[in-house]
């Protein structure tokens, strides 16, 4: 949250001083209170409030600096970022929808389309984003982010389009463009151009949990190294072990392999993730082991 309310700051005066403990909070306080318009102290409290764990005073104060620069839309756009650090999504899209009345920048842009997929409102970002882009096509931010709502929509042809105009655009040596770009053909059925893409992902950046992932993935949907893939999503959830999705496709990899028991403890995982949108998915396979 932090570096949303140090980048949303920028037309205004910088933040004087970093926030670097709790004990500060009274001086922060004093200073933003004789200030109650000004940007730099209100901030500086409102970051330390967020660090502080204070969310809810964070979004009051934020409000008290948003109404006293009305039409501004860099105060919406604080009153936003403390909004979603308190978890309020919906209400943060609502703030930053109007800062997008008065300046529809990409980066308010990015910042809405985000807080609608975190509120679970995808089509309301894929409007936003299609919108964006309608004025300006050649942002590769914006498509990056289109490609991601399309991909939750589940318009694989949409994401591809969209990734392969980044690609066209910046060149492949971008390793989470080409994992997205693997998912995207293997989800169209274009299973060997997807491990194509896939294992250059993996040679590019072997250490990331995703690339390690969609290559397992393709290799265990293709047949081509069942073993290499249980070795590559071990990797992934060695990576990142609270992941449903990688245990998901950990668990799968142990079922295709005949592991049951090790199928069993990782889906588990997958299934008891009330948040994890496979988990149906990861339910019934458990079912069948």
């Amino acid at each position: 949250a932090e570096d949303l309310l140090a980048r949303a700051s920028r037309p205004w005066p910088q933040p004087s001083a970093v926030f670097a403990g709790n004990d500060n909070l009274g001086a922060l306080a004093a200073a933003a209170d004789k200030a109650p318009g000004q940007a730099g102290p209100n901030i500086d409290y409102i970051r330390a409030l967020l660090r502080a764990g204070q969310a809810g005073e964070a979004v009051r104060r934020a409000a008290r600096l948003r109404d006293a620069n009305p039409g501004a839309p860099d105060a919406y756009i604080v009153y936003g970022d403390a909004l979603s650090a308190a978890g309020r999504d919906g209400d943060a899209a609502q703030a930053y929808a109007r800062a997008a009345n008065v300046r529809f920048s990409e980066d308010v842009a990015l910042r809405l389309v985000s807080a609608w997929q975190r509120a679970g409102q995808a089509n309301r970002a894929l409007q936003v984003v299609s919108l964006f882009l309608e004025q300006n096509p050649q942002s590769i931010a914006v498509n990056r982010m289109a490609a991601r709502v399309r991909m939750d929509l589940g318009d694989w042809q949409g994401a591809l389009d969209a990734l392969s105009l980044i690609e066209a655009k910046t060149g492949r040596q971008d390793a989470l463009l080409m994992a997205d770009m693997a998912w995207a053909l293997s989800k169209l059925g274009k299973n060997d151009k997807a491990l194509a893409y896939a294992a250059y992902a993996y040679r590019l950046q072997p250490a990331s949990p995703v690339t390690a992932d969609v290559l397992g993935w393709q290799l265990l949907q293709t047949g081509k190294d069942k073993q290499a893939a249980v070795d590559l999503l071990e990797k992934a959830v060695a990576l990142t072990p609270d992941n449903p999705l990688l245990n998901y496709h950990l668990g799968t990899a142990y079922a295709a392999s005949g592991r049951k028991d090790d199928a069993r403890r990782v889906l588990a995982l997958a299934a008891n993730d009330a948040g994890f949108s496979g988990r149906g998915e990861a339910k019934a396979m458990l079912a069948r082991l």
